[in-house]
């Protein structure tokens, strides 16, 4: 174990679990769906949002979620046509989030100096292949990046049509963080594919969506999450809540200059006075 790997010891004393979400303008019933199965194996839930929700509203003022950006960023948002706009809509609907995860991993230099301006200090932006040791990294705005472990259309992609997560065990129990990332709609659904979730997508953003007929009935997406969850439970591993993972983070960057120079932070620090990109 080298100096410089002590930096970030909390993340490599064993596989460090958060639970994600995308909520991707899910139906209530999906989002309802995700957050029964989490809460029967007292998993915390950190969805990034991108509309209002009642159901998720409520498990946040529960305590049972955490509310983190969601912001889409690609031609067509429904959510502004600018940049500013787009932050307006997440500061208005899901104010004192402070971390991100933008639409399909959209990204570019002047969204983030913006999101950096609007309070946000994480993201969990990056998007591994089923890397092991992942560890925190600081974006050249400042935010701390948390990357992502397992994406389940990722999976949809590779794994299609068996989904065995065998193929992810020779990672996923090594040392470092293990971000998961699932979609409310594929675990509603029970999506087996990319191709099915396409075929459904009409009714399942439909006026009035319900869940009739659209929930798959051999394997698919839910029936991956019960199996990842109940491997990772069996082992004796808990799940922490992604923001806590956050604040472990900050304080690496913030204990030692081998990360990040103090005067460098200082920097950082001025710039985020300045007014946000328009």
């Amino acid at each position: 174990m080298t100096a410089h790997s002590n930096i970030w010891m909390p993340f490599l004393e064993g596989p460090v679990f958060a639970f994600t979400a995308d909520q991707d303008w899910a139906p209530e019933w999906a989002v309802e769906t995700l957050l029964r199965e989490l809460k029967r194996s007292g998993i915390p839930l950190h969805i990034f949002r991108t509309n209002p929700s009642a159901s998720l509203d409520r498990a946040v003022k529960s305590g049972d979620a955490e509310n983190g950006w969601h912001p889409n960023f690609l031609p067509g948002s429904t959510q502004g046509r600018t940049v500013a706009e787009i932050l307006s809509y997440c500061k208005l609907h899901f104010p004192g989030a402070s971390t991100v995860r933008s639409h399909c991993f959209a990204e570019d230099s002047i969204s983030w100096r913006a999101l950096r301006s609007a309070g946000i200090v994480a993201d969990s932006q990056p998007c591994s292949l089923f890397q092991g040791h992942l560890l925190p990294l600081v974006h050249w705005t400042g935010i701390v990046r948390l990357p992502v472990y397992f994406e389940d259309d990722l999976f949809f992609d590779i794994e299609e049509p068996d989904l065995n997560l065998d193929t992810i065990l020779p990672t996923l129990f090594t040392p470092g963080l293990k971000v998961l990332n699932f979609h409310p709609t594929f675990v509603g659904c029970n999506t087996p594919s990319r191709a099915c979730h396409e075929a459904w997508k009409p009714r399942i953003f439909s006026a009035q969506p319900s869940p009739e007929g659209l929930q798959w009935g051999g394997r698919g997406n839910l029936d991956v999450m019960r199996e990842l969850l109940e491997r990772i439970l069996a082992r004796g591993y808990r799940f922490h809540r992604f923001q806590s993972l956050v604040e472990m983070a900050q304080a690496c960057v913030e204990a030692s200059e081998e990360v990040v120079p103090g005067s460098m932070r200082k920097r950082l620090v001025v710039a985020d006075q300045g007014p946000g990109e328009q």
